[in-house]
C-alpha cells in the first residue's frame, strides 16, 4: 500500500564500510532539517488513513483535503510542494516520480494550494489540495502523491562527498468505482549477475495489466540434471499498468548448465505462470556461498532499496577487502 516516503536511506554493512559510507550520511543528518507530514483528516475506522489518503471517487467528481506539515527541527524549513505520479519500484512497492517529471497518471489529477512553504521551528502548517477525477477515468486504483522537498541540499565535507536531498511524499490512492481486478503477467526470465556485484539472480518480468493493485507472492524453481532449487518471496505492491524486471537474488550458487525455470506469481484475484530454458555459461554465486558479499538492507516505507545501491555497497566492500588483503600480505613480508 502507498506510504509516506523519505529520501533518507540507512545501510548496515561490515565494519570496513562504516567509515567510508555511513559516516558521511550521519554527518549530513546531524545538520539537516527535520520535518514530518500527515493527512489533515483521517477515518477512525481505517488506520491506514493516518498515513496516506485513500478515497473512492467516481468519474467527474472531486474531493478536497489538506496535509499537515510539522517542523521538529531547530531552524525554519522551506519546502517545495508539488504533485507526482505513483509508480512501482524495481523491487516492487509504491514509489514516486521525481520533481520535474511529466505527470501522466493520477498525479495530473492533483492541484496543490501552494508551491512553496516555510514552517517555523516547532510549528505546523496546512497545505490544501484538490483531487479531480476526469469524467473518462477507468475503474480501479490510481496512485498519486504530494511531495515536500527541502530547498536546502547540504553536502558532506568528508572524504566521500554526498549531497543529500530530503523529500517526503504522502500518498493519495483513489479508487474509481466500477468493474476492476488485478491481472498478473510474467515476462522474460534470465539468470545473471547483478551489475557491480558477484551475486547471481533470477530476473523475472512481472506485470499487472489489470486495474487493481496487488501484493503477489512469487515462487521460482530452477532445475538442471545435477540440482534443483525452489525460492519463494512475498512481494510488495505492483500497481496497475506497471511492469518490473524483478531481481530475485540466489541463496545458493548455480554451476554452468542448462536450467529449466518455472515461475509462478499469485495474489487473491490473479495467478500467472511461465516456463523457460536458460543456458548458463559461467558460475553464479549466491548469498550463502563464500566469498559472497553480505549486506543487510533497511527498507524505507516498505519498499526495498534499489539495486544500484546494493551494487554500490558491494563495490565498496570489494575495494576495502582488497586493501585489507594487500596490507596483510605486506605485513607478512616484513616478518
Amino acid at each position: 500500500m502507498p506510504r509516506r516516503r523519505s529520501s533518507r536511506v540507512a545501510l548496515c554493512t561490515g565494519l570496513a564500510l562504516l567509515g567510508a559510507f555511513v559516516a558521511p550520511t550521519a554527518a549530513l543528518a546531524a545538520g539537516a532539517t527535520s520535518f514530518s507530514i500527515r493527512p489533515g483528516h483521517h477515518d477512525e475506522r481505517d488506520p491506514a488513513s493516518r498515513a496516506y489518503f485513500r478515497r473512492v471517487v467516481p468519474p467527474g467528481a472531486s474531493f478536497a483535503d489538506d496535509v499537515i506539515v510539522a517542523n521538529g527541527g531547530p531552524t525554519p524549513v522551506t519546502l517545495l510542494v508539488y504533485p507526482v505520479d505513483g509508480v512501482t519500484g524495481q523491487t516492487s512497492g509504491s514509489v514516486y516520480e521525481n520533481r520535474g517529471r511529466p505527470r501522466r497518471k493520477a498525479g495530473a489529477w492533483l492541484h496543490v494550494g501552494v508551491t512553496r512553504i516555510t514552517v517555523e521551528p516547532g510549528a505546523e502548517s496546512r497545505v490544501d489540495f484538490t483531487a479531480r477525477v476526469p469524467a473518462g477515468a477507468a475503474p480501479g486504483d490510481h496512485l498519486a502523491g504530494i511531495a515536500f522537498e527541502d530547498t536546502e541540499m547540504p553536502t558532506s565535507t568528508g572524504r566521500f562527498q554526498v549531497r543529500q536531498i530530503l523529500r517526503e511524499v504522502i500518498g493519495v490512492l483513489i479508487r474509481v468505482p466500477g468493474p476492476a481486478h488485478a491481472r498478473l503477467q510474467l515476462g522474460r526470465m534470465s539468470l545473471r549477475t547483478l551489475p557491480g556485484t558477484r551475486l547471481g539472480s533470477v530476473v523475472i518480468g512481472i506485470g499487472n495489466v489489470g486495474r487493481l493493485l496487488c501484493k503477489p507472492r512469487l515462487s521460482v524453481s530452477f532445475a538442471s540434471r545435477a540440482s534443483h532449487e525452489r525460492v519463494s518471496r512475498q512481494l510488495d505492491t505492483i500497481l496497475p499498468g506497471d511492469t518490473i524486471a524483478y531481481p530475485l537474488i540466489l541463496g545458493h550458487g548455480l554451476r554452468p548448465a542448462t536450467y529449466a525455470l518455472h515461475a509462478r506469481v499469485t495474489c487473491p484475484e490473479s495467478t500467472a505462470g511461465a516456463d523457460a530454458r536458460v543456458l548458463l555459461g559461467s558460475r553464479l554465486l549466491g548469498t550463502k556461498d563464500p566469498p559472497a558479499t553480505a549486506a543487510t538492507v533497511v527498507e524505507v516505507g516498505g519498499s526495498g532499496v534499489p539495486t544500484w545501491m546494493v551494487a554500490a555497497v558491494a563495490s565498496l566492500t570489494a575495494v576495502v577487502g582488497a586493501g585489507v588483503g594487500w596490507l596483510l600480505r605486506l605485513r607478512r613480508g616484513k616478518t
